[in-house]
């Protein structure tokens, strides 16, 4: 009985693996014969996703677009501040040159007055200054009294 059980699932498993090949090959031959079926059934269930990818991909596009437009304004409005810092530059430059040369200029004067007042001073203090002091004073007092 065993035996025959054994022969039977044999039997059983080369007959099913002869039939497997015929199945597959009835089923490439049902999708072949009904191609036009299969193809509307498939652009049925991806049309709909592939339209809203689609969809998607044109909205994502005019995102980047709409970037790309406003980097271009950003830039050149970037530009414009540039010129207008480097322009601003130029003439606090020239406008610090111009407040040097006025003041080197105020510079040597002041130092030419204070060498004078040094002059001055160091007469002032001399024994012949001192000497001749009484006698101004004198005519001083003269030329107011008259």
């Amino acid at each position: 009985v065993t035996l025959a059980f054994a022969l039977g699932i044999v039997t059983c498993d080369s007959l099913a693996q002869q039939a497997t090949p015929l199945r597959s090959a009835d089923a490439l031959l049902a999708i072949d014969q009904n191609r036009t079926t299969v193809v509307d059934r498939i652009v049925s269930e991806w049309g709909a996703t592939l339209g809203k990818q689609a969809a998607h991909i044109h909205h994502l596009e005019s995102l980047v677009a709409e970037r790309d437009r406003i980097i271009r304004d950003m830039d050149g409005r970037l530009f414009e501040q540039v010129e207008q810092r480097d322009a601003t530059i130029s003439k606090l430059e020239a406008r610090v040159a111009e407040v040097l040369g006025a003041l080197a200029t105020e510079q040597r004067r002041l130092e030419a007055e204070l060498t004078a007042q040094q002059r001055v001073i160091a007469y002032r203090q001399s024994a012949r200054w001192w000497l001749q002091l009484p006698w101004l004073r004198m005519r001083l007092w003269l030329s107011r009294s008259r």
